[in-house]
């Protein structure tokens, strides 16, 4: 069958084959071609289709298939999203550490993107809860266990291998025994970029999970207040009934609502109304993107750009003086700035590196690409990457600047392992390794 298919809140639809595998026999009936598997579609680069690809839907791949509470373990086929886990972990008294910020992500999708949670300095990216893989390779026709200790290799270049050595039909996931259903969340006040640079710093050992916010909107570092948000277990006897995820979608709108008189208006409220300490369920601090739809709805038809990189420790500064220089000539519309803090060492195409964290949603026109391009010298200037599965503008010649020989490896690594089979998507196509 063909679909249309696009990004997460993106505008650009591409018409793919698609194939819906129901069994790990449909898959092996799989004839000569190029595939892409996909998950649940909520990337924010095209990773998961490509017009020259099958899309390999695992929808039907949904079965969380044990648990063991004695090894603190569950095993989940790769089509079982956030959500669904979250739901069936929070019955049991239990949850996985690391959880990006939307329920609707599939396990498969977690694991091609490596993808990091509320602490990544604590709690690292989710490769550290990843136990073991069943990975149908393509060129052998069988399924492949991956462990740390069994063909580590493969293992270690399927986990934000972006879905390019294989189909994953099920993984084994660490899990935690949870400490409460409800989070204490306080908001410190932050009074410009560098003191949430500084207040970040001291806060990093002291919290379960945390992140600051930036308002942007006037282009001026010195003078954006924002809100460190700090997030803790505390003892509670909520009712696990009233922390499940429920099963709605993010709603979509044509026109978009951000402008710089909005965004100061829509920053001065979130602000105001967020400034306050507050207990809240769990769901509500791991999933704010459920609780926050309109945002993403406002930007229209047009949709969001993402642009999230690392800057290391030692070139902060530096960054911070130069991109008060961008901004001031450019003048980007900045619709939402956060930082977090990372620990960790790169390994082919993984987010992973020593340094702050910093995310920009754009408006999705000429403009913003305009700016991300020269933000892209600046942080490849100052030795830092970007995430290639959250940046729809990067391509080979800023991840090849970037990631280096990290790159190179990787690139090798899957043009080897691929040999006579076909794994692409647009993304891959974009930066060059198929």
């Amino acid at each position: 069958m063909f679909e249309s298919l696009k990004r997460f809140c993106g505008s650009r639809f591409i018409t793919c084959k698609s194939y819906y595998p129901k069994s790990t026999n449909d898959i092996l009936k799989l004839k000569k071609g190029k595939y892409i598997p996909r998950g649940e579609g909520n990337s924010y680069v095209e990773a998961s289709f490509s017009s020259e690809s099958t899309s390999l839907n695992m929808k039907n791949f949904n079965k969380i298939l044990s648990f063991n509470k004695s090894k603190l373990s569950v095993e989940v086929q790769s089509g079982v999203n956030l959500g669904d886990l979250y739901n069936f972990l929070l019955k049991e008294g239990y949850y996985i550490s690391i959880q990006p910020g939307y329920p609707y992500i599939s396990i498969g999708g977690c694991i091609a993107a490596n993808v990091h949670g509320k602490n990544p300095h604590k709690d690292g990216l989710f490769q550290n809860i990843v136990s073991e893989i069943k990975l149908f390779d393509l060129k052998k026709k069988k399924i492949i266990t991956l462990s740390r200790k069994k063909n580590s290799k493969l293992f270690y270049l399927t986990i934000g291998g972006i879905g390019l050595t294989g189909i994953i039909i099920s993984a084994k996931l660490l899990v935690k025994k949870l400490k409460s259903y409800s989070i204490e969340k306080k908001a410190l006040v932050v009074n410009n970029f560098h003191h949430g640079i500084k207040l970040i710093n001291s806060e990093k050992k002291k919290n379960d999970m945390f992140y600051v916010w930036i308002d942007l909107s006037g282009n001026n570092l010195n003078k954006s207040r924002g809100l460190l948000f700090t997030g803790n277990f505390i003892n509670d006897k909520k009712e696990k009934k009233d922390l499940l995820i429920s099963k709605k979608r993010l709603i979509n709108y044509k026109l978009n609502f951000y402008n710089f008189l909005s965004l100061k208006f829509i920053n001065k409220i979130f602000y105001i109304k967020e400034k306050s300490n507050k207990i809240i369920n769990l769901s509500s601090f791991l999933f704010p993107a459920i609780q926050n739809k309109i945002y993403f709805s406002l930007f229209g038809s047009n949709g969001l750009i993402e642009q999230q990189f690392i800057i290391p420790f030692k070139y902060i500064k530096y960054f911070s003086n130069k991109l008060q220089i961008l901004l001031k000539i450019e003048k980007p519309l900045i619709v939402l700035a956060t930082i977090k803090i990372f620990k960790g060492n790169q390994k082919y195409l993984s987010f992973s590196k020593d340094g702050y964290c910093i995310t920009f949603d754009y408006c999705n026109n000429q403009k913003s690409k305009e700016f991300i391009g020269k933000l892209y010298s600046l942080i490849s200037e100052c030795k830092g990457i970007s995430n290639i599965i959250k940046d729809d503008c990067i391509d080979e010649e800023i991840v090849s600047k970037q990631y280096k020989e990290k790159f190179k490896n990787f690139k090798k690594l899957i043009f080897k392992h691929n040999h006579q089979t076909s794994l692409n998507s647009n993304l891959s196509n974009k930066i060059g390794i198929t």
